[in-house]
């Protein structure tokens, strides 16, 4: 790897402090990028556990594999200074967004029209049970309209509360990737070949 010139003058140290700042915001990114993959990867693996054998928990947990797959390799592109690497987990953060977005709207419409419990219970008991048990059921049954609405407007809450913050990252890995383009048209070529990770050079 080539070595830094020296002794530097001032306009090659300002050129140099300019290029490592830049550096060590792309750093962060891709060092956040790696901590988010992990997480989505940890979080699939739950979810594939817990939905088996759950066609939806499992389809969840899959796109959720993908979604962490495509966060680490948007990563490593970052760490080499391809600008398709910001891109690519920012895009990455709109669609986990729409995922978590649709689920929960999925969610919503099976706790809203879903077949109601308690209804359902009384239909098959017949004369099967206690008059008493059966009555007690009955005075249920407000409890029973009221839940899928409780629960409807929770999925709303924890899909709402997902979604933004995952909108406000890609904004930030969209900056990320419009910063790798500043750097290397910004950073001379001799800071290029001796500091960056993989000796980058413009096309």
């Amino acid at each position: 790897m080539p070595s830094l010139p020296s002794p530097m003058t001032t306009a090659q140290l300002d050129e140099l402090t300019a290029a490592r700042a830049r550096m060590k915001r792309l750093r962060w990114a891709a060092g956040y990028a790696a901590f988010d993959g992990t997480i989505i990867a940890v979080f699939a693996g739950i979810t594939l556990v817990a939905g088996f054998p759950s066609v939806s928990g499992l389809l969840m947990g899959g796109l959720m594999a993908v979604v962490a797959w495509i966060e680490f390799r948007g990563r490593s592109l970052l760490t080499k200074l391809e600008e398709r690497g910001g891109r690519m987990v920012a895009w990455n953060q709109v669609a986990f967004a729409g995922l978590i977005a649709a689920y929960a709207g999925w969610c919503i419409a099976c706790e809203l029209w879903g077949e109601r419990l308690i209804p359902r219970v009384l239909a098959e008991a017949g004369d099967q049970w206690p008059p008493e048990t059966i009555q007690m059921l009955d005075h249920l049954k407000d409890l029973d309209e009221l839940y899928p609405h409780l629960v409807a407007w929770l999925y709303a809450l924890v899909g709402g509360v997902a979604v933004i913050p995952l909108g406000l990252t890609s904004w930030y890995y969209f900056s990320c990737a419009r910063l790798v383009q500043a750097h290397l048209a910004l950073t001379p070529q001799w800071i290029l070949d001796a500091e960056s990770p993989v000796n980058n050079r413009r096309s």
